[in-house]
């Protein structure tokens, strides 16, 4: 019966044959038919179903935990979650990359902001041509918010820098 369903190429029976426990049933190189199977459709699969792959022949694999991870190693499945614990901490690592790169793109860009407006200030402080009424009118910026424009522009690159 498991021979049968071995022979046929879908991922599912391969996995059905392994639960099954035939006596006949080499477990070792049908664990190898259903890695190097899912590695073949890994880009179709999304992450939660891996998991769920690599939780059920985990759980029914009966061979040696050294020749099971020789296995995934040698058909390239090392690299997935083995556990749910791990599979949600990596999905909080990708969010809070993510969260990270965003919330870095809206530091970048008020810190640029923050320095267009800081040089056309000091460029016209520097020529002395201009009291802070004109600047005031021209920027929108007093001399206050200047200051205090000044301070955050330092903290945030202080801050890039570490």
């Amino acid at each position: 019966m498991s021979s049968e369903l071995i022979q046929k190429e879908s991922l599912l029976c391969k996995l059905l044959a392994l639960k099954a426990n035939d006596k006949e049933t080499d477990h070792e190189a049908l664990v190898r038919e259903i890695y190097l199977t899912v590695n073949k459709m890994k880009d179709q699969l999304s992450r939660d179903i891996l998991l769920l792959i690599e939780q059920f022949v985990s759980f029914y694999k009966k061979i040696p935990q050294e020749t099971f991870e020789s296995i995934k190693k040698e058909v390239n499945m090392t690299d997935y979650a083995e556990t749910i614990s791990e599979y949600y901490i990596q999905e909080g690592e990708k969010r809070g990359e993510r969260r990270g790169e965003r919330r870095g793109e809206r530091r970048g860009e008020r810190r640029g902001e923050m320095k267009a407006t800081l040089s056309i200030i000091d460029s016209l402080i520097k020529n002395k041509a201009s009291d802070w009424s004109f600047i005031t009118s021209s920027t929108g910026i007093d001399q206050r918010q200047y200051f205090e424009m000044q301070k955050e522009y330092q903290q945030l690159a202080a801050d890039s820098v570490e």
